[in-house]
């Protein structure tokens, strides 16, 4: 609800950015794509994050098999409350 709720409130242009990581995503979870450039986020255990964009990021988690949206926002936004 999160990730629904930021995406909602992004300018076109951004939603795009954010429309392309999470196909990337959607095609490679792990983030081989370069663009993404996903990684485990530090101090957060079962947290990643990808990139949107230049500016942009977003976070995710596994349960199970799913993966779920945390959140999408800017870089320092993402490392506050992912």
């Amino acid at each position: 609800e999160e990730f629904r709720r930021r995406m909602a409130t992004k300018a076109p242009a951004d939603r795009g950015q954010l429309a392309k990581a999470l196909r990337y995503l959607a095609d490679d979870p792990r983030g081989h794509q370069g663009s993404l450039q996903t990684k485990k986020m530090q101090g957060y255990d079962g947290i990643w994050e990808a990139r949107a964009g230049l500016n942009g990021r977003l976070t995710f988690h596994y349960d199970g098999d799913v993966l779920v949206l945390r959140t999408n926002c800017r870089h320092d936004e993402v490392l506050a409350s992912p």
